[in-house]
């Protein structure tokens, strides 16, 4: 049976660290400061058929919230 001992300030520098990239990683990713580009998708209607239109209703209660 093998054993390593790591000294605890190890640990915590190990914790620091993962903390910086996490931290790196949310404000890299920060949907914020995405810049998206607006394209336009002209529809067609080849080969469109229809076979179903549903209207489905779910009950709320009288403070808006779901009921079901």
């Amino acid at each position: 049976m093998s054993f390593s001992w790591k000294p605890a300030f190890q640990g915590e520098r190990w914790e620091a660290e993962l903390r910086e990239v996490v931290e790196g990683l949310a404000e890299r990713d920060d949907p914020n400061k995405v810049d998206l580009e607006t394209i336009s998708v002209k529809p067609y209607r080849k080969g469109l058929e229809i076979e179903l239109v549903a209207l489905l209703q779910l009950p709320m209660d009288e403070r808006g919230e779901q009921a079901w």
